[in-house]
C-alpha cells in the first residue's frame, strides 16, 4: 500500500496550537528569519513550524528535536547544522547547502530537497518517504536504515553513499549515479526504478 500524502493543513494547525511547554527552547512558528545570521546558535527543541529561513546562515546551528514542519530552508546555508530527531514533514530545503549536516532520525516525509547539496550528510534512520530528492548531491552521505519509499531520486548523486538497510520500495532512481554506493540488505520491490546504466547484482 502506498504511503499517504501528509495532510499539510491539519499538521500545521496542530503544531501552531501545541502548548509552549512542549518546546522549552521557544515558540517561533511562522516567524521570519529570512537571511538571518544564525551561525552556531542553539535552536534546539523550538517550535519552528512554518518559519521562513530562506537564505539564512545556520552554519553548525543546533536544531535537534525541533518542530520544523513546512519550514522553509530554501537556499539556506546549513553546513554541519544538526537537525537530528526533528520533525520536518513537507519542509523545503530546495538548493540548500547542507554538507555534513545531521538529519539522523528526522521525519522528512514529503519534504522538497530539490537540488540540495547534502554531501556527507547523515540521514541514518530518517523517514524520507515521498520526498523530492531530484538532482540532490548525496555523495558519501549516510542513508543507512532510512526510508526512501516512493521518493524521487531522479538524477541524484549517490556515489559512495551508504544505503545499507534502506527502504527503496517504490523509489524512482532513474538517471541517479550510484557507483560505489553500499546497497547491502536494502528493501525494494517491482516499483523501484533503477538507473538504466547500472543493473543491481540481484537482477543479473
Amino acid at each position: 500500500m502506498a504511503d499517504k500524502t501528509p495532510d499539510l493543513d491539519a499538521l500545521f494547525e496542530d503544531f501552531l496550537s501545541e502548548p509552549e511547554e512542549q518546546f522549552p527552547g521557544g515558540h517561533h512558528a511562522g516567524e521570519s528569519f529570512r537571511g538571518a545570521d544564525l551561525r552556531l546558535q542553539n535552536l534546539s527543541r523550538m517550535n519552528l513550524a512554518g518559519a521562513d529561513f530562506r537564505g539564512a546562515n545556520l552554519y553548525r546551528a543546533d536544531l535537534r528535536h525541533s518542530e520544523c514542519t513546512h519550514t522553509n530552508f530554501t537556499k539556506a546555508y546549513l553546513a554541519e547544522a544538526q537537525f537530528n530527531a526533528c520533525r520536518m514533514v513537507t519542509a523545503s530545503l530546495v538548493q540548500a547547502f547542507a554538507r555534513g549536516a545531521g538529519f539522523a532520525g528526522c521525519d522528512l516525509r514529503g519534504a522538497n530537497l530539490y537540488g540540495a547539496i547534502l554531501r556527507r550528510a547523515y540521514f541514518s534512520g530518517a523517514n524520507l518517504s515521498g520526498a523530492n530528492l531530484l538532482r540532490v548531491n548525496l555523495r558519501k552521505a549516510d542513508l543507512s536504515e532510512a526510508s526512501l519509499r516512493n521518493a524521487n531520486l531522479h538524477c541524484a548523486d549517490l556515489r559512495e553513499a551508504n544505503l545499507s538497510g534502506a527502504d527503496l520500495r517504490g523509489a524512482h532512481m532513474e538517471g541517479a549515479h550510484i557507483r560505489g554506493a553500499i546497497l547491502r540488505e536494502i528493501r525494494h520491490d517491482d516499483r523501484t526504478v533503477w538507473p538504466a546504466s547500472i543493473r543491481p547484482s540481484w537482477e543479473q
